[in-house]
């Protein structure tokens, strides 16, 4: 998020590693980022692209085990009670079955 700290994937843009950058970080995107930009990139120079919508469901799998375990164990609850809220810990609220707060839980 730093304009003076550039992601680089090598595949794409390895123009950017000709100067060092003012903040000297050099940063890579995450484990999604990183193929859809390559994917996108040819794309993007042949045809162009105006725009492409992602989803990724990594809230949980983000916080580790732990965070697989709360939504295991939140989608349980749900599934026995459909009227329960589920379970919270590390999310609140719970990710299971909510895939609209799941997205704002992550970040």
């Amino acid at each position: 998020m730093d304009p003076d700290s550039p992601l680089v994937v090598p595949q794409v843009n390895a123009h950017e590693l000709d100067a060092r950058p003012a903040s000297g970080i050099i940063a890579n995107p995450n484990c999604s980022t990183i193929p859809l930009v390559r994917l996108l990139a040819p794309v993007q120079e042949r045809w162009g692209i105006r725009q492409a919508v992602v989803s990724t469901y990594q809230a949980a799998s983000g916080a580790g085990y732990s965070g697989i375990e709360e939504l295991r164990a939140g989608a349980r609850t749900v599934l026995d009670d459909p009227d329960s809220a589920g379970v919270t810990g590390t999310f609140s609220p719970s990710l299971a079955f909510d895939v609209t707060r799941a997205s704002t839980a992550s970040g």
